[in-house]
């Protein structure tokens, strides 16, 4: 068997509502919700399970907003793992959340999306430095005086 091209990469997306989406033939999210426009949902999720089948690892850099991509990107990342059956060493799903976004939530609505994830996520909490935290670590330090 060949090693897939992917293997061992990280490839990191970026994913965002564009008012452009009809102009360019996406149909454009539901109006009465804050859900993902449809067309967009499908391409990331055709994405996704190619990447995935692919073996390679997603990073993503989103802020946990309740109805926003970042939970829908773990939902499809999960479901992409599923259907390839892979037996992944690592998170297939890195979700990195910046220094100005981790320290707004409280510890608990961390571990809570860290628990979404399940066993092929990972959120990785970066500080102002470029430094990644675990999120016991980022949560013993934000007690200190």
């Amino acid at each position: 068997m060949t090693t897939p091209k992917l293997a061992d990469q990280i490839i990191s997306i970026s994913v965002s509502e564009s008012p452009d989406l009809e102009r360019l033939g996406f149909l454009p999210p539901p109006e009465t919700n804050r859900e993902i426009a449809p067309d967009l949902r499908r391409v990331l999720a055709d994405l996704l399970q190619t990447l995935i089948a692919a073996e390679a690892r997603i990073q993503y850099g989103g802020d946990l907003r309740p109805g926003g991509f970042t939970f829908e990107l773990m939902k499809e990342a999960a479901a992409s793992y599923r259907l390839t059956k892979l037996d992944a060493p690592e998170p297939v799903f890195v979700n990195v959340l910046a220094s100005t976004v981790w320290p707004r939530f409280e510890a608990t609505a961390l571990f809570d999306a860290a628990k979404k994830n399940g066993e092929q996520g990972v959120i990785h909490l970066m500080d102002a430095r470029g430094r990644y935290w675990t999120l016991l670590d980022a949560v013993v330090a934000s007690r200190r005086p």
